[in-house]
């Protein structure tokens, strides 16, 4: 489907898998095709919610999801019977540390040379096991609203007084270490391909795979 010689690559073919676009994204994480929401259109990927609804004392969000809690062994989600159920800032993140380096390095060294304390605030939240919310969209989708930041295949300007030649492409999904407010419908962001600083800071994107046309295999 994609050159991926070609940093600028697009789609190639008619039918394949892609990574979506992002108005696929949004209309497959948003658009409810029974006509629920406002004008056919969730707040949250995972709840209709209430447009303009205004805070309380007790939730600055209140038709939000709830928050995913996660084991700190394993990042399995705890309380998938609390609906609906989405990853993102909470007071629970995962602690497990790699195989292939000691407990000693994952409390003592990061890409910032943050304090563990300090560190481990900032990086509240994080990546659950895929599907363990259980929450669908309106279209049948896991995890479109929290856990990782997603890459959609659309490549946008860069932000402004920015210049060069990298290849900018939007983003979408909620952030699993942020508020609610990231899983609304307007929460789109942009980044540069092949970002150094961001695959050694930034451990939450991640892509989706998408179909078009008829996948099937051909018999032979």
């Amino acid at each position: 489907m994609y050159d991926m010689r070609n940093p600028k690559t697009t789609r190639r073919r008619a039918t394949g898998f892609v990574i979506p676009s992002q108005d696929e994204w949004i209309k497959s994480a948003y658009f409810d095709p029974a006509g629920g929401g406002m004008y056919s259109y969730w707040k949250y990927p995972t709840n209709p919610g209430t447009f303009f609804d205004q805070p309380t004392q007790t939730s600055p969000d209140p038709t939000a999801p709830n928050t995913a809690t996660l084991n700190p062994a394993n990042g399995d989600v705890t309380n998938s019977s609390t609906q609906p159920l989405s990853i993102y800032h909470g007071s629970s993140f995962p602690t497990w540390c790699p195989s292939q380096v000691s407990a000693n390095t994952c409390n003592s060294v990061n890409p910032l040379h943050l304090s563990a304390s300090t560190y481990a605030k900032a990086y509240q939240g994080s990546l659950g096991t895929v599907g363990q919310s259980k929450t669908f969209g309106p279209n049948g989708t896991l995890d479109q609203g929290g856990n990782a930041v997603e890459w959609t295949d659309t490549i946008t300007p860069p932000p402004a007084g920015k210049k060069g030649l990298r290849v900018w492409r939007r983003l979408h999904g909620g952030v699993p270490n942020a508020p609610a407010y990231q899983l609304w419908l307007s929460a789109i962001g942009l980044q540069p391909q092949d970002n150094k600083f961001y695959d050694l800071t930034y451990p939450w994107l991640g892509f989706r795979v998408g179909v078009i046309g008829d996948a099937k295999v051909k018999k032979g």
